[in-house]
Formats: structure tokens, sequence, C-alpha cells
């Protein structure tokens, strides 16, 4: 438990600096958006972590191979960063994307979810 507290703080902390470190003259109506994805301490969930400017919208959203939206979460105007989870257990064996969108570009990465065939235990693995 410690291990993946510690591995979120990092993470946090890395996307935090990096997105504080982002040259804004660069274009001040388009601030950055960071974002991290990582498995969770339970082999179900994943993590999530997004750091944005204060104002900017951002949405998740966990999508099927055939772009259905599974599971979706607004963040809120206000947050600078968010940390959230969601709970893949009840997903069938397969890839998904998770699509991460502050409305004018999307940051995507791939989950793969996996049963182990000789056990009830499920792998999920992120590329």
């Amino acid at each position: 438990m410690k291990t993946m507290f510690a591995s979120a703080l990092i993470a946090l902390a890395t996307i935090t600096s990096a997105f504080a470190s982002s040259n804004p003259t660069a274009d001040p109506g388009k601030a950055m958006m960071k974002t991290a994805v990582f498995p969770g301490a339970e082999a179900t969930k994943i993590n999530v972590i997004v750091a944005k400017a204060a104002g900017q919208s951002a949405r998740i959203s966990i999508k099927d191979q055939q772009g259905r939206v599974l599971a979706e979460q607004f963040l809120p105007k206000k947050a600078t960063a968010v940390r959230t989870k969601f709970d893949l257990s009840e997903l069938q064996d397969g890839t998904y994307r998770v699509a991460i969108s502050d409305g004018t570009r999307e940051e995507v990465k791939s989950v793969t979810v996996q049963s182990q065939p000789s056990s009830a235990t499920r792998i999920i693995a992120l590329k």
C-alpha cells in the first residue's frame, strides 16, 4: 500500500512539475494538459491523473475497440489536478482505450484486460 501511494505521489509530482514548467507564453489560450495512467494496487483497477489549468474542462472516458464509451468522468473546471480510479473487473478480456480530452486534443492510452487461465486472477497491462 505504501508503494502504491508513493508511486501515485511521484507520478503526480512529476506531471505537476512538468505542467508548472511548461511555457505559458507559447499559446496562452491553449494551456497544456498532463496525464498519467497506471495500474492500481488492486489488479482490476487503473489510476488516472490529470493536471490541467484551472478553468479548462477535461473528460476521461474508457472506450471499447469499437469506440463505444463504457465509462466517462468529467473533471471540474476549478480543479488543477485530479486523480481518479476506474474498476475494470466487469470488462471482458480485450483491449480498451483510456481517452483523456480537453476539448481540443485527446491523449489515448491502451489497456489490455486479460484473465489468467489457471485462476480467477485478472491482469491489466498498459501500453
